[in-house]
């Protein structure tokens, strides 16, 4: 996603709504598991250096994932 697709997709929402990044958890055997999804908080959002396997290492807007906060129902 770039910049601007965020962008476009968070112009449709209240400025004054929170922004967190939904994390999902993993548990348990390849055969018997459970999902946990989760609301972060955001932590900081900066340009960095990145390492993507599929694509151009390049610098990208980095979303840092803060404190878990809640869950995602």
């Amino acid at each position: 996603m770039t910049v601007g697709e965020l962008m476009d997709i968070l112009e449709n929402y209240d400025e004054d709504t929170r922004v967190v990044i939904g994390v999902i958890r993993r548990c348990g055997s390849k055969k018997y598991f459970a999902m946990d999804y989760f609301a972060m908080d955001i932590c900081e959002v900066e340009e960095c250096k990145t390492n993507i396997w599929d694509d151009d290492n390049d610098n990208a807007v980095v979303i840092t994932e803060g404190m878990r906060i809640g869950s995602v129902d």
